[in-house]
């Protein structure tokens, strides 16, 4: 998404307040700063508050060379949470077709049983690169979320994974590990895809895991399942999230 389109959305959602950085004009009309919100402003017919500086025209080059330039803030830094419990839902947003997620978006998301799925997992010190994660811990929430599997037995599981060793670990789970840690085998690791390997495969491993099933194979069926369960826990939040 552009970021003039993004911009815009969050006026037509009523998310955006005063900019602490002032629109930049020359005495002579040359607009120096605020070009997208001037074009979102223009798109949404929505009048927006701002502060308006003008500058001599010869300062222009100066002044442009100057903006910009301080660090962004992430979605962790303002939400004040640990990037390890919104990095899975960031990509279950943009799974569902939210591009660019807004702290405002993982608000309500972190606020939810979601969240607190996730705050539960991140609480544990898991160990070894697979339990670790981003899908993976989507992927739990997710199976929680749908009713596949309770709460209790996913962290029943999840602390038999972190603690002991790969022959005391159920047998879909052995599976799973060895999938995405075998460097010969293709994944899709699509950011943007419920058919992300890391996500679907481990989906699957925690829907049977008490089931006799030891192979982790997924069909069209099951990719279409995962993808069902996956917006209809994201809409039981909050229907409107890809508005």
């Amino acid at each position: 998404m552009h970021i003039a389109q993004d911009y815009a959305r969050q006026m037509r959602l009523n998310r955006w307040g005063k900019s602490p950085e002032a629109i930049v004009l020359t005495k002579s009309g040359i607009l120096v700063n605020g070009q997208h919100r001037i074009w979102a402003i223009i798109e949404t017919g929505i009048s927006c508050t701002a502060d308006v500086v003008v500058i001599e025209d010869k300062d222009f080059d100066s002044v442009f060379e100057i903006l910009d330039q301080g660090a962004s803030r992430s979605a962790s830094d303002i939400l004040k949470i640990d990037s390890k419990q919104i990095l899975p839902i960031n990509y279950l947003l943009r799974c569902a077709g939210l591009k660019k997620p807004k702290p405002q978006d993982l608000k309500v998301f972190i606020e939810s049983p979601m969240g607190e799925i996730l705050a539960q997992a991140c609480s544990i010190k898991l160990k070894g690169k697979v339990w670790k994660h981003t899908c993976f811990k989507a992927a739990l929430a997710i199976s929680i979320l749908s009713g596949a599997i309770t709460k209790e037995r996913t962290f029943e599981v999840l602390n038999q994974l972190n603690g002991g060793s790969i022959n005391d670990w159920p047998v879909i789970f052995s599976q799973l590990y060895i999938q995405l840690t075998d460097p010969a085998k293709q994944l899709k690791i699509n950011g943007r895809s419920f058919e992300n390997d890391w996500f679907a495969r481990s989906v699957y491993s925690f829907v049977n895991v008490d089931k006799p099933t030891k192979t982790i194979r997924l069909s069209k069926s099951f990719n279409q399942e995962v993808k069902n369960m996956s917006m209809a826990a994201l809409y039981a939040i909050n229907p409107d999230f890809l508005e």
